[in-house]
């Protein structure tokens, strides 16, 4: 039975090979043909195929030490269609492994004949013991349509030991260094004391004279300056000293504007300006604006203006001096509107009390009057 069907298998071979034979035998016939056969079986020899993404690790290292920094370099190679994206430490990828990332380079590209090679250089430390492990880390390659995902290959670095090599234990403390006084040491402790008791005695008899000075007979204590005339003169003050060609004094210059507006509205409105955030702020202000207390646009040109100071003093922003004479020219304007509002609130108030008074006097004035 198998010999029978192992000479079937064998006449089914030959009489295949016999067919392909003769199929093939005219194409080699004629030279020409031939070598265009020969030549185009050549071409697609040549033609390379399409390389699959591919991710390595590397680390710049032999063996390092707890503590001690290196380079991690991540390369991807893939087709020039697609985009890389490696780990990125503002996106939270902090740790790759065993490895601490500190800071991570710009992303290198180099083309080659239809595909790409990417490089993301990370600047490294790691607190591992013997040895440091790198997983295979993700790389993402992202495409007009889709992202797909490809892993990196496996990455480890020796780490020594700073322990001394037959070290048994803990040694003791290293004795305290001995270092010579300096010539001064000496002086100084003698009359460190008597400085100390000379400035003790300025200081309580300037007290006890300030006690002892009688007071000025119809002496009166300096009135306070009102909110909006300190304002002004704080915003004289900081428009005169501030060098606007200096943009290291930007920061300096938008904290002391922020302040002025912020110190004025809480002794003019009696809100809780300089301690709420700018978005606290702005509600306590709606609240004055549904009373009449301040003018709307007032409350929108004073939102830009602490706005702009908050991207200053927190996101480093570094505004033209141009816009920073502007925002000054506003906030002096917006305080300006606040107490022009509140002295017509006055004055209103005023003349309500005098009529209130004038409606009180008349009756008494009538029983006055003679009778006839």
């Amino acid at each position: 039975m198998d010999e029978r069907t192992s000479e079937r298998n064998m006449t089914s071979r030959e009489h295949a090979l016999s067919l392909l034979r003769s199929f093939l035998s005219p194409f080699f016939q004629t030279p020409a043909l031939t070598l265009w056969i020969v030549a185009t079986m050549l071409a697609a020899l040549a033609v390379p195929a399409r390389a699959q993404p591919t991710a390595s690790a590397r680390v710049s290292a032999d063996s390092v030490t707890v503590g001690e920094r290196f380079t991690l370099t991540l390369e991807a190679r893939h087709a020039d269609s697609l985009r890389a994206l490696f780990p990125d430490p503002a996106r939270g990828d902090t740790l790759l492994g065993d490895l601490v990332v500190i800071a991570r380079t710009d992303v290198t590209t180099e083309s080659e004949g239809g595909s790409q090679r990417d490089r993301a250089r990370y600047e490294v430390t790691t607190f591992a013991l013997d040895t440091a492990y790198v997983p295979p880390l993700p790389v993402r390659l992202a495409g007009s349509r889709d992202t797909s995902l490809v892993l990196s290959s496996l990455a480890s670095v020796p780490v020594q030991s700073l322990v001394p090599e037959g070290a048994s234990g803990i040694r003791d403390l290293a004795p305290l260094a001995s270092f010579p006084r300096p010539w001064w040491f000496w002086p100084t402790v003698l009359l460190a004391p008597l400085l100390l008791a000379a400035l003790g005695y300025y200081l309580w008899r300037r007290r006890q004279q300030a006690d002892e000075e009688p007071e000025s007979e119809g002496s009166a204590p300096r009135p306070p300056v009102p909110p909006h005339e300190s304002a002004k003169r704080r915003l004289r003050k900081l428009e005169q000293t501030t060098d606007w060609n200096a943009p290291d004094e930007r920061k300096p210059f938008y904290v002391e504007l922020a302040d002025i507006a912020r110190t004025y509205l809480k002794r003019r409105l009696d809100v809780a300006a300089p301690e709420s955030t700018t978005g606290e702020l702005m509600q306590l202000l709606d609240d004055q604006v549904g009373r009449g207390r301040m003018p709307g646009n007032a409350r929108d040109q004073l939102r830009r203006v602490l706005e702009k100071a908050d991207q200053v003093k927190f996101a480093n922003r570094r505004p033209s001096a141009e816009i920073s004479k502007k925002l000054l020219a506003t906030t002096r304007e917006v305080l300006g509107d606040v107490e022009e509002r509140q002295r017509e609130r006055e004055r209103q108030r005023e003349r309500e009390r005098q009529r209130r008074r004038d409606d009180e006097q008349q009756p008494a004035a009538r029983a006055n009057e003679p009778t006839t």
